[in-house]
């Protein structure tokens, strides 16, 4: 086929684009990651992480981590009559996003549930859902790095760590992952 000008080619004549990935157990799919999974001794894992293979495979996963991409968080520094606001507003999907990484513990599981292979398999859960939706990335390992912070400091740990290893984000809960308090609309 010519390329003409004005003309449109579809994604089905581009022959050099990979499919849309979508309907994919992430982790089942990954040999590598099954196996650090298993060597390095979070095999009671596996199951937990199909399920998240799945879901971040899955077509409605895949459309939200799109639509958190091509909707950029905006700014509202100021309210309607001048007064620092400083407020961030994501799309609702950045929130699915989001709220299923943390429900799924890529924040904080490892320490949550201490035992042999839980930062491996948090990690596995971590790296599932920010290959396919990265921006959320930055919340969930701020939180999970928190932590071990916190923890030095007795009147901070008692305060912040029951919130810290939940695992809910919506408004209604009690706690929005570690750097993202202003953007949940806690204050």
């Amino acid at each position: 086929m010519q390329w003409e000008h004005g003309a449109h080619r579809g994604a089905a004549d581009a022959a050099n684009q990979a499919p849309p990935r979508a309907g994919i157990d992430e982790f089942s799919a990954n040999a590598a990651l099954v196996d650090g999974v298993r060597r390095f001794g979070a095999s009671w894992a596996s199951g937990e992480l199909a399920a998240v293979g799945r879901l971040v495979g899955s077509e409605q996963f895949v459309e939200n981590a799109r639509l958190a991409n091509v909707h950029p968080p905006l700014l509202h520094a100021l309210d309607r009559y001048g007064g620092r606001r400083d407020e961030v507003e994501y799309h609702p999907a950045y929130h699915h996003v989001l709220a299923a990484a943390v429900a799924h513990g890529a924040d904080t599981a490892a320490w949550a549930d201490p035992r042999p292979g839980a930062h491996v398999a948090r990690a596995a859960a971590f790296m599932l859902f920010a290959q396919v939706e990265p921006g959320h990335a930055c919340p969930v390992s701020m939180t999970h790095a928190a932590v071990p912070a916190l923890s030095r400091q007795p009147d901070v740990a008692r305060l912040w760590l029951p919130a810290s290893t939940a695992t809910a984000t919506s408004p209604a809960s009690s706690r929005p992952p570690a750097s993202r308090e202003r953007s949940w609309g806690w204050r």
